[in-house]
């Protein structure tokens, strides 16, 4: 148990044994490698003293290397760039591997039981073709339409799919996914990128847990394929564009944008995968995005956030039901202190503003929720999906 905790830990501080030899001798604490090494292995058993100072080193509590690992993880992609090493891929994959527990762990807590995700069978040496008609069986399989999907993270999580978002900026990696041995499925994620971006890694990496491909290069396409026309359905693409273009001037491409939640570099790739650009006209289109300076950078807002809540309310349900405390809370989910101030900031801020208005201006305020409220829940209303996505933009 010490022993594991204490090398999940290490990893994700990305330090080799010698390096947390020198920390902690720095720290007024000499433990050689070769003892480091006989902890991790279980052949030896830290004392009080050296958990202390360990705990120290690594800024967690002596409990931590006590606390029994609730997930085996089977790593199955992994996008990168090239100059990545192995040592920030293990860090990566050990922090993931820590805030899947924890994920766990608050789920237990709830008693909410862990089950496998709701996803159809995978394939394997797909093709492009295939990876269209992946994403086309995928929202018949979720009983979605060809509508604009407004909130991604939250679509998943309701599919059993536990999404870890965490900080890589900088580093080269996008995402990966992973596998519980219930079968239960994990995307990891960069967070540190724009909406549409994330949209579109989120769902690049839910490709690679639907397809697969023993060539790297074709995997990815095969993933991009699926990012594309799961968040765009081919024939809804067909009907705002056309089927032929020669050039799609960036104002519709921000009009779409806006509308599916995905950047207008996909967007144009994804009109060269179904031919309505040729080659040509898509790297012209590239060329004048790039003299416009858009590359990371967009024209175009989605307006919603994309963030997993889901284990945020089961944290707060445990603590409001003296489940856990909220110290527990903080260990298990860092960001919970932050979080619980927004939200209580936000609801403060609507009620000033509330208490703002004259007498009159709330008197009208709630008659238009009510009559708002009214038509919305009458049995006779057929708002479609399209019209509310209307309406909010309005």
């Amino acid at each position: 148990m010490i022993g594991e905790k204490l090398r999940q830990k290490r990893i994700m501080s990305g330090w080799s044994l010698q390096k947390l030899a020198d920390k902690l001798e720095q720290q007024g604490t000499r433990i050689t490698r070769a003892a480091l090494s006989k902890y991790e292995l279980e052949k030896a058993t830290p004392n009080a003293l050296t958990l202390y100072a360990l705990a120290q080193v690594f800024d967690v509590k002596t409990d931590y290397f006590f606390s029994n690992p609730s997930a085996t993880v089977t790593w199955q992609s992994f996008r990168k760039k090239a100059s990545v090493s192995q040592v920030k891929i293990d860090s990566l994959k050990a922090i993931a591997e820590e805030k899947v527990e924890n994920i766990l762990m608050i789920e237990n807590v709830c008693g909410v039981i862990s089950e496998p995700s709701v996803l159809p069978r995978s394939r394997e040496e797909a093709t492009p073709e295939e990876a269209e008609n992946m994403a086309e069986e995928l929202r018949s399989f979720w009983n979605l339409d060809d509508t604009p999907i407004q909130n991604l993270c939250e679509l998943l999580e309701s599919k059993g799919i536990i999404l870890v978002p965490i900080p890589t900026a900088g580093n080269g990696v996008d995402g990966f996914v992973g596998n519980l041995s219930n079968n239960r499925k994990i995307i990891v994620y960069a967070k540190d990128k724009s909406v549409d971006r994330t949209r579109l890694t989120i769902c690049h990496e839910l490709g690679h847990l639907l397809l697969s491909s023993t060539e790297p290069k074709i995997n990815e396409h095969l993933a991009h394929r699926f990012s594309g026309a799961f968040l765009v359905p081919a024939e809804r693409l067909r009907q705002i564009l056309g089927t032929s273009r020669t050039s799609i001037s960036i104002q519709e491409l921000c009009l779409i944008k806006e509308r599916f939640g995905i950047s207008i570099q996909a967007l144009t790739y994804r009109a060269k995968d179904l031919g309505i650009l040729s080659r040509s006209a898509y790297q012209s289109m590239f060329i004048n995005f790039r003299s416009k300076g858009i590359y990371s950078e967009e024209p175009g807002l989605w307006p919603y956030p994309e963030e997993p809540r889901l284990t945020q309310q089961y944290l707060f349900r445990a603590v409001a039901e003296g489940l856990i405390s909220e110290s527990r809370a903080q260990e298990l989910f860092p960001d919970y202190l932050m979080v619980k101030e927004q939200l209580e900031d936000n609801s403060s801020s609507a009620v000033t503003t509330y208490l703002s208005l004259s007498a009159e201006e709330r008197s009208a305020y709630l008659s238009k929720l009510a009559e708002e409220s009214a038509d919305m829940y009458a049995p006779d209303s057929e708002l479609l999906a399209d019209d509310i996505m209307d309406v909010m933009d309005d």
